[in-house]
């Protein structure tokens, strides 16, 4: 969570291949996020982000 909080685009690279691996899981990601204490911009900006892995509901 703090390399996707970071915002750096070498930290999103990084999370995109240890999801595309299987090595983490996106909904759990996606609960992470709900549990971080950040500015509400950057918890947006964390959840549309992993909105694109997650399956359309």
């Amino acid at each position: 969570m703090s390399k996707l909080v970071a915002g750096r685009e070498k930290d999103h690279a990084f999370a995109d291949a240890l999801i595309r691996a299987g090595l983490v899981d996106p909904a759990v990601v996606a609960e992470r996020i709900e549990m971080v204490d950040v500015h509400a911009l950057v918890q947006k900006r964390l959840r549309d982000w992993i909105a694109t892995y997650l399956p359309a509901t």
